[in-house]
């Protein structure tokens, strides 16, 4: 789920190759079309614009790894505001943690210093 387009396409190509080297003949475009089949929902709407935009038949691979790179990187490019928000929550709770075991801290050694001096008299 969290694999990348890159690396995605990249075990495609492995694969299509691996398949050749074995004599097969595989068209662009037939590699095309299943590559579209096969993507997360995510790219859904991605999917549904490229069949529309474009000559299914006529596009490479190549063009296609830069479409869907390019629409991966929008789509993650909105997604790490949620992540900072959540980040800036768990920082503000871990620094309210921080200050409470600082004050715990501070009187368990007013508590000590007080018990030192009471064994000095």
């Amino acid at each position: 789920d969290e694999e990348d387009v890159a690396a995605y396409l990249l075990w495609v190509d492995e694969v299509v190759n691996a398949i050749r080297g074995l004599g097969e003949k595989i068209e662009e475009c037939v590699i095309v079309q299943k590559v579209l089949r096969s993507l997360p929902l995510i790219f859904n709407a991605k999917v549904s614009a490229i069949e529309e935009m474009k000559d299914i038949d006529k596009l490479s691979m190549d063009e296609l790894h830069g479409i869907l790179t390019a629409y991966e990187m929008r789509t993650k490019s909105n997604k790490p505001a949620k992540k900072e928000a959540a980040l800036k929550i768990s920082k503000k709770k871990a620094i309210k943690e921080s200050k409470a075991n600082d004050e715990s801290n501070s009187e368990e050694d007013e508590k000590g210093a007080l018990f030192i001096r009471k064994l000095k008299k």
